[in-house]
């Protein structure tokens, strides 16, 4: 175990009060586990592992929202994953997005393709469902995390940072 938790090496994610979803790329694939209190003692127990062609993280942190996780697995789907450690849904190989930035608001998801290519997807476990799409002006391995202040996104690669308003 202690092997393996040194390999996650994406921040983890607070499901719940008492999950922790760890994730990381690069042959780590993820876990959940459940933390218990038992007087001054914390102990763990894994509730499921799951190999990095089924849900791993090469970069960007997973985000946990309205009772699922979402994250851009190493071939660059993106995926919901439910709390059981099922895949509910992928973006499939026609929607990659490389090492994927992506945010959730308002049960939007905003994702970025290396090339630029960024798309807007519905926040749901139900189905993948592609709302909207557009290829951003340059795009050269856009990878860095992006932020949302208001209505504007900010997002960036190698050379350029951009403020779309959205």
């Amino acid at each position: 175990r202690q092997e393996l938790l040194a390999d996650l090496e994406r921040l983890p994610v607070v499901v719940g009060d008492d999950r922790v979803f760890f994730s990381g790329g690069y042959g780590a694939g993820s876990m959940m586990m459940r933390l218990k209190a038992e007087g001054a003692k914390l102990s763990s127990e894994i509730l499921f592992a799951l190999k990095e062609n089924v849900f791993g993280a090469a970069q960007q942190t997973p985000i946990f929202y309205e009772g699922a996780i979402y994250g851009v697995r190493p071939n660059g789907e993106l995926v919901c994953l439910g709390l059981d450690g099922k895949v509910l849904w992928t973006s499939g190989t026609a929607q990659r997005f490389d090492l994927g930035p992506f945010l959730i608001a308002d049960g939007l998801i905003f994702v970025l393709s290396g090339d630029g290519r960024l798309a807007l997807v519905e926040a749901s476990p139900n189905a993948f469902r592609l709302l909207a799409e557009a290829k951003l002006p340059h795009g050269h391995e856009a990878w860095g995390p992006m932020a949302l202040a208001g209505s504007r996104l900010i997002v960036r690669d190698m050379k350029h940072v951009m403020c779309l308003e959205v």
